[in-house]
């Protein structure tokens, strides 16, 4: 079985009140983490809205 490149990537290692970056939506706060591993997942606040992403899949990175 052939893995997939989002099965591959590393799962940011964020928690709550930590600082992140969006590659769309620019800078953000965690404010809560669900789930680990590939399941992950998390609310971010960025300012002019509130998102729920899942960590593998989203483009973000810990500042």
């Amino acid at each position: 079985r052939l893995s997939t490149a989002s099965e591959l990537r590393q799962v940011p290692k964020v928690a709550a009140g930590d600082r992140v970056n969006h590659q769309r939506y620019g800078l953000g706060r965690v404010l809560v983490v669900e789930g680990q591993g590939p399941s992950a997942r998390a609310q971010i606040d960025f300012g002019d809205q509130t998102l729920w992403l899942v960590l593998r899949h989203a483009p973000i990175d810990k500042l």
